[in-house]
C-alpha cells in the first residue's frame, strides 16, 4: 500500500514549446531593460519508514514573470503564449483560456523502490535500528527572454537520504547519510554501509569540551563552512548596501586561500542564470585577496563590473538575486593526513547540517552533527552534535592547513535567503583553522 498525494495542477502553461519562443522574443525586445522569465516545474518526494507504509507525493506547477527595473515585478501562474504581452501591460487576462493538466515527465515507480529497497536493505543488516528514507527529485524547463534572445535551461536532480536512530541498554545514537544519485547501481548500499558505520561508533559519543578549539573539516565539508562566511559575503546586493564584512582592502588572508564559485559544477548546474546570463567561474578569493562578487544583471551594472551568470530567483513569483552556484575551496598544496597529524587537540568535522550567518559582522554559527576528537594527531572517539562558532575574518586568517584533496558535497544543500529557498553546492579539500567555539 502507498498513501499518494499526486497533482497534476490545472495550469494553463501546459508545456514549454517553440510557441512561447516567439512571444518571450517579441516582449523582450519591444521593452527596453525587460527580462521574461517563464518556467515549468515538477517535484517528486517518496518517503519510508521502519514498519510503515511508503508515501508520495507529487507536484507540478508552471508560471511567468516580467521583470523591468523601473517598475514592480508582474507574475501569473496561467498564460498562454499569446496572452504575453498583456502581463507586460500589468493587465493579465483574468481567464487566461481553458484549463489542462500537465503531463508528469518524473517517475514514481523508481522512487518508491529505491526507498522501500533501502529500508528492507537496512533493516536486514541492522534489525534494531529504525530508520527513514526518502528520495527528493526535481526537474525545472525555463525559457528567458532579454533583448530580443531567448535561453533555454533545464536543470534537475534527485537525491536520496536515509536517517537512523539506535538504542542500546542506556545508550543512543543518530546518523544520517546522503546521495545525488547519478549511474551508480550500488549507491543505495554504499549509504547503508557509511550510514551504520557511523551509528555504530557514535553509540559511545562523548560531549566536546566548550570553548575555542582547533577544527580539521573532512574533504567537501568546508565547503558550508566557505558557503556562509565568504559566498553569503561576496552577494554583490549586501556588499553594495555595507552589509558585507569582505571588503576589496583586507591583506590578511592566507596566501594559500582560493575560493570559486562555478555554477557549472553545482550537483543541479545551470548554463544560463534566470535573466539569461551565461555563466563563468568567479573568483572570490584570490590567492588571499578578495577579488569579485556574485553579480546579477542590475548589481553589475550599477558596480561596473562583468556579470557573473549568478542573477537567480526562487521561483517565478520571487525577484532576481545574486545568489551562489557551486562554492569551494581551491586545492591547497598540505598533505591531508600531515594535516591531522600536526593536531595535538581538536576536532574533526565530518558532517554539519545547518547554519547561518551575519555577512556584515562575518560571525556565523554551524551545527556538527557528526564529529571526532583529535588527540595527539590521531582520532580518538566521537563526539556529540553541538555548535561551531565564528567570526569569518579571524577564521580565514587562522587556517593553518589547505589539503590537495578537493572533493564536492555528495548530496544538494538548500540556501535560504529573503524568503527564497535555492538548490546550491559546495566543495573544499581537508582543512585545518583555530579560533572556532564549540558551544551546546
Amino acid at each position: 500500500m502507498i498513501r499518494a498525494s499526486q497533482v497534476s495542477s490545472q495550469i494553463r502553461v501546459q508545456v514549454l514549446d517553440k510557441q512561447w519562443d516567439g512571444a518571450i522574443r517579441h516582449v523582450a525586445a519591444g521593452a527596453s531593460q525587460t527580462t521574461v522569465f517563464v518556467e515549468r516545474r515538477e517535484d517528486l518526494s517518496a518517503v519510508a519508514a521502519s514498519a510503515e507504509h511508503p508515501s508520495v507525493k507529487h507536484t507540478v506547477w508552471a508560471g511567468t514573470c516580467v521583470e523591468r527595473p523601473d517598475r514592480s515585478l508582474i507574475f501569473h501562474s496561467g498564460l498562454l503564449p499569446d496572452q504575453l504581452a498583456g502581463l507586460l501591460s500589468g493587465k493579465p487576462p483574468r481567464d487566461a483560456g481553458p484549463a489542462g493538466q500537465i503531463p508528469l515527465e518524473l517517475e514514481t515507480g523508481p522512487a518508491v523502490a529505491a526507498v522501500t529497497g533501502a529500508i528492507v536493505e537496512a533493516q536486514r543488516r541492522l534489525p534494531e535500528a529504525r530508520f527513514r528514507a526518502r528520495w527528493v527529485e526535481f526537474d525545472q524547463q525555463v525559457k528567458i527572454g532579454y533583448g530580443g534572445a531567448v535561453f533555454d535551461d533545464r536543470r534537475s536532480t534527485r537525491r536520496i537520504r536515509i536517517d537512523a536512530a539506535l538504542e542500546r541498554s542506556d545508550r543512543a545514537a543518530t546518523a544520517s547519510a546522503e546521495r545525488v544519485i547519478q549511474n551508480d547501481n550500488n549507491y543505495i548500499s554504499d549509504v547503508i554501509s557509511e550510514i551504520i558505520e557511523r551509528l555504530e561508533a557514535r553509540m559511545n559519543a562523548a560531549d566536546p569540551v566548550a570553548g575555542p578549539t582547533t577544527v580539521v573539516f573532512a574533504p567537501a565539508i568546508a565547503g558550508i563552512w566557505i558557503h556562509e562566511l565568504v559566498g553569503h559575503a561576496a552577494e554583490a546586493d549586501l556588499a553594495m548596501r555595507g552589509r558585507s564584512w569582505l571588503t576589496p582592502d583586507i591583506d590578511s588572508l592566507p596566501a594559500g586561500l582560493t575560493v570559486i564559485d562555478d555554477p557549472r559544477r553545482a550537483r543541479a548546474s545551470w548554463k544560463f542564470d534566470d535573466e539569461g546570463t551565461p555563466v563563468r567561474p568567479v573568483a572570490l578569493i584570490h590567492e588571499g585577496r578578495p577579488k569579485e562578487l556574485l553579480h546579477s544583471r542590475r548589481t553589475a551594472a550599477e558596480w561596473g563590473a562583468k556579470t557573473t551568470g549568478h542573477g537567480r530567483r526562487g521561483s517565478y513569483r520571487e525577484p532576481i538575486l545574486p545568489r551562489m552556484g557551486c562554492t569551494f575551496i581551491a586545492n591547497g598544496t598540505d598533505d591531508p593526513n600531515e594535516i591531522l597529524q600536526n593536531v595535538q587537540e581538536g576536532i574533526y568535522v565530518r558532517r554539519m547540517e545547518s547554519a547561518h550567518t551575519d555577512p556584515t559582522t562575518g560571525r556565523a554559527v554551524f551545527r556538527v552533527t557528526d564529529a571526532d576528537r583529535i588527540r595527539c594527531g590521531k582520532l580518538v572517539s566521537p563526539l556529540k552534535p553541538h555548535l561551531l562558532e565564528t567570526v569569518a575574518g579571524k577564521a580565514l586568517e587562522a587556517i593553518e592547513g589547505i589539503g590537495c584533496d578537493l572533493a564536492f558535497d555528495r548530496c544538494i544543500g538548500t540556501c535560504h535567503r529573503k524568503g527564497q529557498p535555492l538548490p546550491a553546492s559546495v566543495g573544499a579539500p581537508t582543512i585545518c583553522t583555530r579560533l572556532m567555539t564549540v558551544r551546546f
